[in-house]
């Protein structure tokens, strides 16, 4: 965790594919606690991504926003949401869109809309193993 400006501070998770790594932020709050902004990807351990986290804070964190409906950004959001005792906040149209895209969890919904949008042969064995990695952490 870095502190950015008194009152902000950025985590940094590794993600498991091209895209190597996602930022979350803490803001204070007029309350004293702190924002979550965004919770990077799901894991099967959250108690260990978020355990140091959690424990560096003087305060607790009192809310999660989640910016928009990728999975780096949201599939860690119940994960925290747990470990911190918090809620989450995000845009209705967002939720609707996380739902649609993460909901059913199923890789060959991925398969059929790359195909259907052109993505070459050769592409798509690899994507498809990413996506099956990504559902997993949403």
């Amino acid at each position: 965790m870095v502190e950015l400006e008194e009152g902000i501070r950025r985590v940094t998770f590794p993600l498991p594919f091209g895209l190597d790594h996602v930022h979350c932020y803490l803001l204070r709050s007029a309350a004293g606690g702190w924002t979550l902004v965004d919770s990077g990807l799901g894991s099967p351990t959250p108690e260990e991504r978020w355990r140091e986290v959690l424990a560096e804070l003087d305060a607790p964190i009192e809310r999660i926003v989640v910016t928009h409906m990728h999975p780096d950004h949201v599939g860690g959001a119940r994960d925290v949401a747990d470990a911190a005792g918090a809620p989450v906040f995000q845009g209705r149209e967002d939720y609707a869109q996380c739902v649609a895209a993460w909901g059913e969890r199923d890789p060959q919904r991925f398969l059929a809309y790359w195909q259907a949008h052109g993505m070459p042969d050769a592409e798509l064995e690899g994507q498809m193993r990413d996506s099956e990695r990504l559902l997993a952490a949403v």
